[in-house]
């Protein structure tokens, strides 16, 4: 999974009858579905999740850095279908 932001990471869990899966990013830019070119090697990662997860949405957020700074990012979360 590529990501443009330096600070990232992703969980899984297995909750009560499904799975959810998060990733965090401290870019608190807010996400854009939109139609990449067939040769571009990036931008389908939310309609990849649009169309694979039962739900899905984004909780912005701050982050520790590790280094005493706090980051404006956000967490997207999605429940992947059955």
């Amino acid at each position: 999974m590529r990501r443009a932001e330096a600070f990232s990471s992703q969980s899984w869990f297995r909750l009560d009858g499904f799975i959810r899966v998060e990733v965090d990013d401290a870019s608190p830019k807010d996400l854009v579905i939109a139609a990449s070119g067939v040769e571009a090697e990036s931008g389908r990662g939310l309609i990849l999740v649009h169309h694979l997860a039962d739900k899905w949405g984004v909780k912005h957020r701050e982050f520790n850095d590790g280094h005493g700074n706090y980051l404006n990012g956000k967490t997207v979360w999605f429940e992947p279908h059955d």
